[in-house]
């Protein structure tokens, strides 16, 4: 888990034990930016989301592939970004969900 800044961290693919820790670390709201089925044996979001509403987690699809970001997906992570305290990102490696949060807090 890399630290953006104070609110928001990113990571590669969370899986259900992971959910404690984010927990643990006062996540509100998990964001996954990594479509379901992008690598074999890669949980699906159903999964990690049913998981994390159990520890009353709020988590949030915004799936996207490399290169392939709509502005729409960039609007709804900034409002997303405006309703919680702590949110945590994850793709396949972190990267995607770091460039979203960037273009995210440009608008």
């Amino acid at each position: 888990m890399h630290y953006i800044d104070e609110q928001v961290s990113v990571s590669g693919q969370i899986d259900i034990d992971d959910i404690s820790t984010l927990k643990a670390d006062n996540v509100t709201l998990i964001i996954c930016n990594r479509p379901d089925h992008e690598s074999q044996g890669q949980p699906l979001f159903s999964d990690i989301a049913k998981a994390a509403q159990s520890q009353s987690i709020a988590c949030e699809n915004i799936p996207f592939s490399g290169g392939d970001m709509s502005e729409a997906q960039v609007a709804e992570f900034a409002e997303l970004l405006k309703k919680h305290k702590r949110v945590h990102a994850y793709c396949r490696s972190g990267n995607r969900s770091s460039v979203i949060w960037e273009r995210a807090k440009s608008l």
